[in-house]
């Protein structure tokens, strides 16, 4: 907090919390929206911003792991390593989302899942579409879920599933 004028320094803008929003433009310019100097698309009790440069929605999911190396069965559900190429492979760093239509979020979006005292305890890009993805196995919205991949099945059983809080950023996420 800069003590002078009691606002947020957050490394590309400061925040000012007595009126709720950035006392600078944002760097992004319109793409963030026709107010730029809203916090979130001004939803900051859903969304948050941790470099003032996106807007991340961070929500209580249900997050489950899986070991699958690929190919599969389940092959096609990856993202292609090229627009209209082969797909890509799994590994650390890859998470999974719904087989839903339309996915719940895009490919590239950044999760990261923090644990019970908000510090970062993994983060992952959405590189697949995940095939374990049902409303009869995790009864819960496709919005609701992710899957983490682990080094082994032997990992991926250990961590079971968990409800934790996860912070989703993308380029075109928008405030749920």
């Amino acid at each position: 907090m800069t003590p002078r004028l009691a606002t947020l320094y957050n490394y590309f803008r400061d925040y000012d919390p007595r009126v709720g929003r950035y006392i600078e433009s944002d760097p992004i310019g319109l793409r963030a929206g026709p107010n730029s100097y809203a916090y979130v698309g001004g939803h900051p009790l859903t969304a948050v911003d941790e470099d003032g440069l996106l807007e991340c929605i961070r929500k209580l999911m249900l997050v489950t792991s899986y070991c699958d190396k690929g190919p599969g069965s389940d092959w096609n559900h990856y993202k292609p390593e090229a627009p209209g190429g082969k797909p890509g492979r799994v590994g650390k760093g890859t998470c999974a989302v719904a087989n839903d239509k339309p996915k719940p979020y895009p490919y590239g979006c950044k999760m990261k899942i923090l644990d019970d005292h908000g510090n970062p305890q993994e983060e992952c890009n959405v590189h697949d579409t995940g095939a374990g993805w049902d409303r009869k196995h995790h009864n819960v919205a496709p919005d609701e879920w992710i899957d983490i991949w682990k080094p082994s099945c032997k990992d991926a059983r250990a961590f079971g599933k968990q409800w934790l809080v996860v912070d989703i950023c993308c380029d075109s996420c928008a405030a749920k």
